[in-house]
């Protein structure tokens, strides 16, 4: 869905310095707020090639998109310190620090575990309020129309789930499929963003929330 958006985005022309002024005031004002950075792979190439075409001709095809996702709930990204006044950490140095424990929260709901570990879907709330939809989310319409369900059902409706609230953003000529072309994507953003400075006491005053898939996730844990 966010490649097409941003091949359209691309596509799409401006007929006046004043379009492309609105364009970057409205990216402007969702990134004011909160919101959540999209990073991905995009291809320029289309499915039609020639016998003959030289080597390396899709490889420089593969760029990397971004788009901002808003939030619709009013929430605060501003860091947040602890008693000595450092900065809280997002994410720990070591991303690995809690793996035991992650891996046990999910090895306790594997079905291999107890005897009657399978009656656990029944229960649990994915079949309850019936989640069929991608992304995964409990449907207003399968949540009790009750009090106790009043605040979670007018969160749910106003939920950003949905593509009207993506916003494509920009496309590099970085492959961020490869190690390399991900580091520069990395560098760039850290350049933009204030993210070189000192761990405790860094220059910028807000957290940055990113989504990517798994691929590039584990590239940025290694990179």
């Amino acid at each position: 869905m966010l490649l097409t958006h941003l091949a359209f985005a691309v596509s799409t022309s401006f007929d006046t310095h004043e379009s492309i002024e609105h364009f970057h005031s409205f990216h402007r004002r969702v990134e004011a707020g909160p919101h959540t950075m999209w990073m991905d792979n995009y291809s320029k190439n289309v499915k039609y090639s020639v016998p003959n075409i030289g080597k390396g001709t899709f490889h420089q095809g593969l760029w990397t998109g971004f788009a901002l996702r808003a939030c619709t709930e009013n929430i605060s990204m501003k860091l947040m310190h602890d008693e000595s006044d450092n900065v809280i950490h997002a994410m720990p140095g070591d991303p690995f620090a809690f793996r035991q424990q992650v891996q046990e929260g999910i090895t306790s709901s594997m079905f291999d575990r107890g005897p009657k570990s399978h009656l656990r879907f029944r229960s649990s709330c994915i079949f309850k309020w019936r989640v069929d939809n991608v992304p995964l989310r409990p449907r207003v319409e399968n949540i009790p129309a009750t009090a106790e369900y009043a605040l979670r059902r007018g969160r749910l409706a106003n939920h950003a789930d949905s593509l009207d609230h993506l916003h494509p953003q920009r496309l590099l000529e970085i492959n961020c499929g490869e190690n390399a072309g991900f580091a520069r994507c990395m560098k760039l953003l850290s350049q933009e963003k204030n993210w070189e400075q000192d761990d405790d006491k860094p220059a910028c005053e807000v957290y940055t929330s990113m989504f990517m898939d798994c691929d590039l996730f584990d590239k940025c844990v290694k990179v």
